[in-house]
């Protein structure tokens, strides 16, 4: 997961990413956070994160599992 930040405020900025994935019912099977970074005035910082979701239900046209990704 790859997340890009900016910083439009006129002064410099803490941030963290927090992803969580949800299974097809809602409930969280895999979440990630950051570590805080400091983005300046205009600035951009990317972050990556792995998340490994045990025993997913795989999708298909039978049972269309669709997982949601909430950042």
């Amino acid at each position: 997961i790859r997340t890009e930040l900016v910083n439009d405020s006129a002064e410099t900025r803490d941030a963290r990413v927090v992803s969580t994935i949800l299974d097809p019912g809602g409930k969280e099977v895999g979440k990630a956070v950051t570590a805080s970074v400091s983005i300046s005035s205009g600035g951009e910082h990317a972050l990556e994160q792995q998340i490994k979701v045990s025993n997913p239900r795989l999708w298909s046209l039978d049972q269309r599992n669709l997982y949601s990704l909430v950042t």
